[in-house]
């Protein structure tokens, strides 16, 4: 691609060739062969840049990230061409930034690479969520700055690829009063017993009542597998976030650089805290969400679903909570509207157990759910909501 001294370069050859057109002065046409002869030979070297290089992007390996971790970042470059390694700019999009920090877009000058040069750089993870680094973009203008060749345009280098999974904030909470009312909730895990709420599967066991088998494995399986519930003395918790778009969520649109300052983003890390209060007490939890795992949940497959989940506009609460099953519920919405709150005085109705959380709400609806007998905490991005949830007390 040439770039801006290519087309004053090649503009004074034009003139210079027509001066010597014009007067037929012999060292002006030398003049113009040898500016000639720069543009060609910068063309040909140009076309080389970039050949015979590899870059290899390696992340310090956990077993998991969680947002707020220190992270390291190397880049690797090699070239087994010396005329591929000269003059080059590397750009790199770190998309776990902070997209208002120096490191989110890092720009490195590399006069020489002979024959390698190795970058390291530190990030903190600023937001879960799955991220996919781009290919670090790499530009040359080697020789003389006439021509610009770059892996993006000409497809040449990648370091594509290389994904993240970066698992929420969680803050653990002392108190939830919704559960801590209720029977045996100081049992450290799930108990087997013959309630309702399933639990998980298991190898068949003689004795078995058959209207437990699941089908569906044993199909794929060729085993017969059984269903297991939980023990109806420790109740199970059903979570749901309140996917619907709001005007915020849809113009934060971009790919890259999302800020983690908003209720849905606060929605997922409160979430992931009442999710983890009910599992270290062995609670089974379950899901609202089509998009969720099914059945009860572990702490593993709670963190999974949150790291990934992202307002929906075809996910409407109503249909979230249509799935319901459990006694105990825990609702945590972001933007809430009215038809949310019809929603929950509905639920109560019928009998559930509801706390609500209500981030970012325009209209306070705190006195009309406590008044129904729902326990309601109303919060703001950047509340702590240990405090507000975990460590105030609520009587029904």
């Amino acid at each position: 691609m040439p770039t801006r001294r290519f087309y004053r370069l090649f503009l004074l050859t034009f003139v210079l060739y027509l001066f010597a057109n014009q007067t037929q002065v012999g060292w002006l046409y030398v003049i113009v062969s040898l500016l000639a002869g720069a543009i060609a030979f910068s063309w040909v070297l140009n076309r080389r840049a970039l050949r015979s290089m590899t870059v290899i992007r390696e992340i310090d390996y956990q077993d998991s990230y969680t947002e707020g971790d220190t992270i390291e970042i190397s880049l690797l470059l090699n070239t087994s061409s010396p005329l591929s390694g000269q003059q080059l700019r590397l750009d790199e999009l770190c998309p776990v930034a902070d997209p208002d920090s120096d490191r989110f877009l890092q720009h490195w000058f590399i006069p020489d690479l002979s024959p390698q040069f190795e970058i390291n750089y530190a990030i903190e993870l600023y937001k879960r969520g799955l991220f996919k680094f781009p290919a670090v973009e790499i530009t040359s203008r080697f020789p003389f700055g006439l021509f610009q060749r770059s892996n993006y345009t000409e497809g040449e280098l990648s370091a594509e690829g290389l994904s993240i999974l970066v698992y929420p904030e969680i803050r653990p909470l002392a108190k939830l009063p919704l559960l801590d009312r209720q029977p045996a909730a100081q049992m450290v895990r799930p108990r087997a017993g013959t309630g309702n709420e399933f639990l998980a599967l298991r190898p068949y066991r003689y004795g078995d009542s058959p209207r437990h088998i699941h089908w569906h494995s044993v199909a794929r399986t060729g085993r017969l597998v059984s269903k297991e519930f939980a023990d109806e003395s420790l109740p199970g918790l059903a979570l749901v976030i309140g996917r619907e778009l709001s005007e915020t969520d849809t113009d934060d649109s971009a790919e890259y650089g999302k800020s983690k300052h908003t209720p849905f983003e606060t929605a997922v890390k409160v979430a992931a805290s009442i999710g983890d209060y009910a599992l270290r007490r062995g609670h089974a939890l379950t899901i609202l969400d089509e998009d969720g795992p099914r059945g009860a949940v572990t702490a593993d497959m709670l963190l999974q679903y949150l790291a990934r989940v992202e307002p929906d506009a075809e996910q409407s609460f109503e249909e979230q909570i249509g799935r319901v099953q459990q006694t105990y519920i825990a609702a945590v919405l972001p933007h809430p509207t009215q038809n949310n709150i019809d929603q929950l005085l509905a639920l109560k109705q019928r009998g559930h157990e509801l706390l609500a959380i209500l981030i970012g709400a325009e209209v306070d609806h705190t006195a009309s759910l406590e008044n129904a007998g729902i326990e309601c905490h109303n919060l703001q991005v950047g509340d702590d909501w240990t405090k507000l949830i975990g460590e105030t007390a609520w009587e029904n």
